[in-house]
């Protein structure tokens, strides 16, 4: 900016200058005195006006291309600066992310801890899945639940333990791929229902009856086999990354059902 302000000052002062000569010219021209000299004063005022005309035009033409050099400058810089806060930006919402999956991760891995107390020195597989799903029921707000194991002798699941479990098919079984708990048997992946009808699951307890909104249906997989599954009800949605959370019930209780199956 002090090279603009000084280059304009120089101007200023030609400008001021050539004035000054154009009013002694335009004086001179009305003399009487310099009438003689009258052709040789137009033609060193045209030279002059010419030669300020042609150092005003190279300054202003250095000016502008200062100028535009002047605001690539400014424009790479402010590109510069968006790209810098758009990574920065980037860089937090990554930190974010890894914090948010951390504390996912501790959440889940915590939940799972106290869902498998006590299930280490439990030996019987209705005990078992009792356990599991009491566990449950305090830690993810089961209201009701039913466990099914597979059955290798005639290739249906079966139930093997409930909880709150008021229905009269206690001795349902249900084949690979048949209705929604066979079909989660089959597919080998977590599912949430919401909306569940009012006549699918039914909770009964000293202050009334009721019908959940969420139905979650948990099959365990070993060797690409299911095991396993279990139908959980619950009248609040938990924020739990499902699948993360199968993930983590399945390699921690897979292997265990398996092997309580075959025994």
């Amino acid at each position: 900016m002090k090279k603009f302000e000084k280059g304009q000052k120089y101007i200023d002062i030609l400008l001021v200058v050539w004035i000054i000569i154009s009013l002694i010219v335009s004086i001179s021209i009305f003399s009487s005195r310099f009438q003689s000299y009258l052709v040789y004063i137009s033609l060193g005022y045209i030279f002059l006006s010419i030669c300020v005309a042609i150092i005003a035009f190279l300054y202003a033409k250095s000016m502008f291309k200062k100028a535009n050099i002047l605001e690539d400058k400014v424009g790479f810089d402010n590109n510069e600066i968006k790209q810098q806060d758009q990574q920065e930006q980037n860089n937090q919402n990554k930190l974010l992310a890894e914090q948010r999956e951390t504390e996912e991760k501790k959440l889940i891995t915590h939940i799972v801890d106290q869902i498998s107390s006590d299930l280490e020195t439990t030996q019987d597989l209705n005990e078992y899945f009792e356990k599991m799903l009491n566990n449950m029921s305090n830690i993810m707000a089961i209201v009701q639940g039913v466990a099914y194991a597979f059955n290798k002798k005639n290739e249906r699941f079966e139930i093997k333990g409930t909880y709150a479990y008021y229905s009269t098919e206690t001795n349902r079984t249900f084949v690979l791929g048949e209705g929604i708990t066979g079909q989660v048997a089959k597919d080998k992946k977590i599912l949430l229902i919401d909306n569940v009808p009012q006549d699918y699951v039914l909770v009964q307890s000293g202050l009334g009856q009721g019908s959940p909104k969420y139905l979650i249906v948990i099959p365990f997989v070993y060797k690409n086999e299911t095991v396993a599954v279990l139908e959980l009800a619950t009248f609040e949605k938990k924020n739990y990354n499902l699948k993360k959370l199968f993930e983590k019930l399945n390699s921690r209780f897979a292997e265990n059902i398996a092997k309580q199956i075959a025994s």
